[in-house]
């Protein structure tokens, strides 16, 4: 009879190990804007900006990652993990299957403390044995990326993709060519304004001090306004088409550097968009470009290493 009594005691301490579930949650705070967290959960293709096992994938072959949306949510399929997800307000329930297993959980964002502060909070119902076995883990939730969100949007490299910096211009005194031409001819236009600045700096005796600057600008769909400039050592007068600008020594500019074919640097012009949109300021003048290798594209398939500098107002 003992071992009878033993034995259902067993087999219902396995069942409460095994079968009951209990909540096992974790709290994170982010030090990022409420917003900012909740439109990186809303859309499906931003998982692959920062979870493991989707980024991976993802990194390894784009066309075989597929992102459905549906009604109430979303799905992510790559070869090696499938996501399930439902919104409902700030929480996102999830099924995860992949390499780390299966996972239902919800992923739930709210406001912090302040204004720059989110709250990130891990729940799943997991039976004791699981909540035991994980209590001992330093990382119970590593399958679900919630370390690497949170470092991902803290971190503004890994956000934006670019390393976005506050600088100065190298000078305040700048000479500058301006010309509206056709768009087959904008090298050949950008080229002969750059050899004119530097002929025109060496009959001057003025010393140019830094890599050449540009700006290509579509007008409508057969133009481009073409502006090259050159940094200076002193301030000069106008002389033709060849004008001389005061720029504010201190003046706050924020960059990104880029190398690449020229083409495609408008990706890393979106970055810096989207920064400013972030942070809430303002672009009062048009961007501009410094050649730091000090020499300009010939082809909109070019090799180019570059600066792109946004101005903004002083604080």
């Amino acid at each position: 009879m003992k071992k009878v009594l033993l034995i259902i005691i067993f087999l219902v301490a396995v069942a409460v190990l095994f079968i009951i579930p209990v909540n096992r949650t974790e709290t994170m705070p982010i030090n990022v804007p409420f917003f900012k967290a909740y439109k990186q959960l809303l859309l499906p293709r931003k998982w692959a900006e920062w979870h493991p096992e989707i980024k991976t994938d993802f990194t390894t072959d784009s066309n075989k990652v597929s992102f459905i949306t549906k009604p109430d949510g979303y799905s992510v399929n790559t070869p090696n993990t499938s996501i399930e997800v439902h919104e409902t307000a700030s929480s996102f329930a999830i099924k995860q299957q992949g390499i780390s297993g299966d996972h239902a959980y919800v992923i739930t964002v709210a406001p912090g403390k302040t204004v720059n502060e989110t709250e990130l909070i891990v729940a799943e119902h997991i039976s004791i044995a699981g909540y035991l076995v994980g209590y001992f883990s330093k990382n119970p939730f590593q399958y679900s990326g919630a370390a690497q969100f949170k470092n991902f949007l803290e971190n503004d490299d890994l956000f934006y993709g670019y390393h976005i910096y506050r600088t100065t211009v190298p000078s305040p005194d700048l000479l500058v060519i301006r010309k509206r031409v056709a768009k087959t001819n904008e090298f050949l236009a950008a080229d002969s304004s750059f050899n004119e600045l530097k002929s025109f700096a060496l009959i001057t005796g003025v010393t140019k001090v830094a890599p050449v600057i540009a700006q290509f600008i579509p007008v409508g769909t057969d133009s481009m306004m073409v502006n090259v400039g050159i940094y200076i050592n002193k301030p000069l007068q106008n002389s033709g088409h060849i004008l001389y600008s005061k720029m504010i020594k201190d003046g706050p500019l924020f960059a990104a550097d880029y190398s690449g074919s020229f083409e495609k640097r408008l990706q890393a012009h979106e970055a810096l968009k989207k920064y400013f949109a972030d942070h809430a300021m303002e672009i009062p003048v048009l961007p501009f470009e410094s050649y730091l290798d000090d020499k300009l594209p010939s082809s909109s398939n070019s090799p180019v290493k570059i600066r792109i500098n946004y101005t903004t107002f002083s604080n």
